[in-house]
């Protein structure tokens, strides 16, 4: 017997095991934008060891998926609205 994966879908004849990155865009929506450090700061005009160092100490707003860092363009403005 075949045990069931929590995050896969089981029908009879297909068994589809979803990506990590393809469950994070599930979660963060269609049409969102996905950023990688190199272009944050691009974005954010500041040099990649800032964005680094930003990310060690938990000041800016990032998830990881496959072990790297991303960030979510959304999220970004938001977070830079308010002032980081």
């Amino acid at each position: 017997m075949r045990r069931r994966r929590k995050d896969s879908l089981i029908s009879p004849s297909i068994v589809f095991i979803w990506p990590k990155d393809l469950k994070k865009q599930a979660r963060l929506g269609a049409g969102a934008t996905v950023m990688s450090v190199t272009e944050v700061s691009e974005y954010l005009r500041v040099h990649r060891a800032t964005i680094y160092n930003m990310i060690k100490s938990d000041q800016i707003p990032h998830f990881r998926i496959g072990g790297k860092y991303r960030f979510d363009r959304a999220t970004l403005d938001t977070w830079m609205n308010r002032g980081y």
